[in-house]
């Protein structure tokens, strides 16, 4: 927002000034205020490389399936219902995790060289000392300056008779109280829906600790911008809180940590080791694409650095090419996108 202010005439420009605020909240669940330039920069760039992000088609089960499928095919072993209790270590390198089936209570060791752990720095860390975070402690627990920052959000699913939204693209809402944007996924894939239903997805930082007044502010905003139509049309199938142990983001974008740990052979990814200017899910898988090359290059005796922290080797200063990560594409890639944006395209 300092950036913005020094560019433009806040207080001329208010709605253009709301357009970029409602951004940071939808996109990344944060202020203005709370993201620095280089990450915006640096999330445009990936944004008019790659294409904005977009509607898995088959939602989120159709992404979970698709995992297991390859999962099993490669004869992984799934264990569902199962907590990780400790994670377990002799002379600073991990040897496995204690697992206990939560239909039994049954506890059984699991010994592996490597360990990589999805669950943030905090879950993780605990794990160490073989405890477990859960959300009561995590919501009970007064922030301190030094905690690490979240990103946290509320989310409203909606059933609707009739199409609100006329395009595939984010609706951003610039007068609203709370909601800063909105999706109708089913312009994307209808199968999100039963026939002839549209659904709505609504997203909001979420500005206190009293949930049921932010729920009561998305829903005068939905009043406020649909009238009638949302209360003769329109069904809320959920209204999700993301915070505590369960926030949008376990860091905030652009102060994600490095994947490796202080023990060796332990792993971060997810949504805490978001590589910069990649945001939600292609952040995440990003953050796994970075692990896999890292993977590669331990295999194959290409890293330096202590055994713990190890990074990829560079040659005549440029790092050895990897596999994982995908290498940005043409820059005309940007003006393709310009051109295929909701709105510019002629097949939307």
């Amino acid at each position: 927002d300092v950036w913005l202010s020094r560019h433009i005439d806040i207080k001329k420009n208010r709605e253009l000034t709301a357009f970029f605020e409602r951004i940071s909240r939808f996109a990344l669940s944060l202020e203005l205020s709370q993201v620095t330039t280089a990450e915006v920069v640096k999330t445009t760039r990936n944004m008019f490389r790659y294409g904005a992000p977009g509607i898995v088609q088959g939602g989120c089960a159709a992404l979970t399936s698709e995992l297991e499928r390859r999962l099993l095919e490669r004869g992984a072993e799934i264990r569902l219902r199962s907590d990780v209790m400790q994670i377990l270590s002799t002379d600073g390198r991990v040897t496995g995790i204690r697992v206990r089936n939560k239909s039994t209570g049954e506890e059984s060791l699991l010994h592996a060289p490597l360990v990589i752990s999805d669950i943030g720095p905090r879950a993780t860390n605990a794990l160490l000392n073989n405890r477990q975070v859960t959300q009561a402690q995590v919501l009970k627990k007064q922030v301190t300056p030094g905690d690490v920052q979240e990103a946290i959000g509320l989310k409203v699913h909606i059933l609707s008779d009739v199409s609100l939204i006329p395009h595939k693209g984010i609706m951003y809402c610039l007068d609203t109280k709370r909601i800063a944007g909105m999706v109708q996924p089913t312009n994307c894939d209808p199968r999100l829906a039963p026939p002839g239903k549209h659904l709505l997805i609504s997203h909001q930082v979420m500005q206190s600790d009293n949930i049921e007044e932010e729920k009561e502010l998305a829903l005068g905003d939905l009043r406020m911008m649909f009238g009638e139509t949302f209360e003769k049309h329109c069904r809320v199938l959920t209204m999700s809180a993301y915070r505590g142990e369960w926030p949008v983001n376990r860091v905030v974008q652009g102060d994600d940590v490095a994947p490796e740990t202080a023990l060796q052979g332990l792993y971060l990814v997810g949504d805490a080791v978001k590589p910069s200017g990649y945001l939600m899910v292609e952040g995440v898988a990003q953050s796994v694409n970075q692990f896999l090359d890292l993977l590669d290059a331990i295999e194959q005796g290409r890293t330096d650095g202590p055994p713990g922290v190890p990074h990829i080797r560079r040659q005549g200063g440029t790092p050895v090419p990897v596999r994982n990560v995908v290498p940005p594409p043409s820059r005309l890639n940007a003006l393709r996108w310009l051109w295929e944006a909701p709105g510019n395209s002629r097949s939307t």
